[in-house]
């Protein structure tokens, strides 16, 4: 199954701050809309039902989650 999630949330930190929250799983956990149930797993993983509306029905899906990695953005057009 695939999910497509859409919204956007403000971060007003510095880079670091920002960085560290988005891989921070306690964190994506309160952003997850229509999250019924969220547990982290560990530092990287987590596991959420969600509440799912598909074609006028209803219904509860699991998703297990996974950090997309650890190591920091460098910003276009500068060197590392």
């Amino acid at each position: 199954m695939q999910l497509h999630l859409t919204g956007s949330t403000t971060i007003n930190a510095k880079r670091e701050r920002v960085f560290q929250l988005l891989t921070d799983p306690n964190f994506i956990a309160t952003t997850l809309p229509d999250a019924v149930e969220v547990a982290v797993l560990d530092k990287e993983n987590l596991e959420a039902k969600m509440k799912v509306k598909a074609e006028s029905r209803t219904g509860r899906a699991g998703r297990s989650g996974r950090s997309a990695g650890t190591a920091r953005p460098r910003r276009s057009g500068r060197p590392a």
